[in-house]
């Protein structure tokens, strides 16, 4: 073992310290399940029999974490060791998750690689979801798949991290999904490299903050680093993920969102999308004009905005009401509805009016959002009406929305169109009954047939009676 080895280990053992210390609420991602602890270390002969049991050999980098770090948790044999999501497993542990019936699989010539595209991967895991297949068949396509590779910790439900054991990746990272998601593969090269870049993400506090943050699932680095990647590469793909590095960030320093500035000016779609939502996280007064273009532009350029606006901008949302309004007004398109309406709700103002015509679309769906969004401005009448219409609507995923958007009959129409869902409806389609029995408990009904029965001898009691209980 090289001395670099040693001293990347040496640096990973004082860091894992300091994470500990840095995360003492456990708020990382999967740190309450490990607790930063780790085990002690595996000698040279356990990894050479381990090795020999499966015909393989483990790639340096991970064997020397065995070795000069630690294997698995202090306090049971089975329990994975400090590391991302939820650890790293104990040497031997976890074999054959991706492969059930004993060895075999992890001396095979791996099939995932990252430059694999999404069609070859379709391809080869189609067969495996067939019903068709035999038992035998079925472990074969298994092995095919994810033959030579080491799972080496979970991350949650179907989730992951492996290691590749074979081939030109040997040493990388991927994110496996047994659920036969397209595997995504981290972009260090080798174990240490990916396990210390996880320390350094908790210790510069980017695994702390708010918010979803999938480590390994983006490039590492800066802003400065990311855009002298982007820089220095010629691949489109490598720019795309140099920015979408961006996503982890906290902050990013102003010569950086000057270069982003830049690139939100290509001719290049796919660069020029990423970079202006970018910005509108990071500096969104630079962010403003590209955004003002792109709401003049296509559906597909609206559609980026709204989103953009949506996720990194939501407190300015109220800027936008004179310009989002009239797009929610007339598209047809329901991603762009869908963003444009949370866009309105989130500025707290009645949008009532841009939202109406929405509510009467040929789309179901976008009827269905439009009135979940009116349903936030009941004190409107048009509104009212917009709900009490929806009620009666052809669409069961429309007349769920309206039940939803209210919680009382707001006059004593209501009461006739809960007579008429009452009648319509024989079985929960999309859970209207379910909610119509919310509205009706308002009201004092336990179920819909004392309430029909009443109501159509004259007998449910007016608004006048019960509206008192809600002001």
């Amino acid at each position: 073992m090289d001395q670099e080895l040693r001293a990347q280990c040496a640096r990973i053992v004082d860091k894992l310290e300091a994470a500990r210390v840095a995360d003492r609420s456990l708020s990382v991602f999967g740190a309450g399940a490990h607790k930063y602890e780790i085990g002690p270390t595996v000698s040279e002969e356990r990894i050479r029999a381990f090795e020999a049991s499966h015909g393989i050999t483990l790639p340096e980098h991970y064997a020397s974490f065995l070795n000069l770090v630690g294997n698995g948790s202090p306090k049971a044999e089975d329990r994975p060791a400090a590391g991302p999501f939820y650890g790293i497993y104990p040497l031997g542990f976890g074999v054959d998750d991706f492969i059930s019936g004993g060895f075999g699989h992890l001396n095979a010539r791996p099939f995932v690689r990252p430059d694999m595209n999404r069609s070859e991967w379709d391809e080869a895991t189609t067969p495996v979801i067939s019903e068709e297949l035999s038992a035998v068949e079925y472990d074969n396509a298994l092995r095919r798949i994810f033959g030579g590779l080491l799972p080496i910790g979970p991350q949650g439900c179907q989730s992951y991290h492996a290691l590749v054991l074979q081939g030109h990746d040997a040493g990388k990272i991927v994110n496996i999904d047994t659920d036969l998601l397209c595997p995504i593969f981290c972009y260090e090269n080798n174990f240490l490299d990916w396990y210390e870049r996880w320390l350094d993400e908790i210790l510069s506090g980017l695994l702390l903050k708010e918010g979803p943050i999938w480590f390994g699932y983006a490039m590492g680095g800066d802003d400065r680093y990311l855009l002298q990647v982007y820089r220095d590469s010629d691949d489109n793909s490598t720019k795309l993920a140099a920015l979408d590095g961006f996503g982890k960030l906290i902050s990013i320093c102003a010569d950086s969102a000057i270069e982003i500035s830049n690139i939100a000016k290509s001719d290049n779609p796919e660069l020029r999308y990423r970079a202006i939502s970018i910005l509108t996280e990071f500096d969104y007064c630079r962010a403003r004009s590209e955004l003002e273009d792109l709401l003049k532009g296509t559906v597909e350029e609206q559609l980026v905005a709204c989103k953009a606006i949506h996720l990194f901008a939501e407190k300015y949302a109220s800027d936008w009401v004179d310009v989002i309004g009239p797009i929610a007004t007339v598209t047809s398109d329901i991603e762009l509805f869908r963003f444009a309406s949370y866009i309105l709700d989130s500025t707290g103002m009645d949008c009532t009016t841009y939202l109406l015509p929405a509510a009467l679309h040929q789309d179901e769906c976008i009827r269905r959002q439009a009135i979940y969004t009116i349903g936030k401005n009941l004190d409107n009448p048009q509104a009212a009406e917009a709900i009490l219409r929806a009620l009666s609507d052809e669409s069961p995923q429309v007349v769920h929305a309206a039940l939803q958007a209210h919680e009382r009959p707001l006059d004593d129409r209501f009461l006739k169109a809960y007579a008429s869902i009452a009648t319509r409806f024989e079985i929960d389609d999309h859970y209207v009954l379910t909610n119509l029995n919310h509205r009706l408990r308002a009201i004092g009904y336990d179920n819909k047939a004392a309430f029909v029965s009443d109501f159509y001898a004259g007998r449910v009691r007016q608004r006048g009676f019960w509206s008192r209980f809600f002001r």
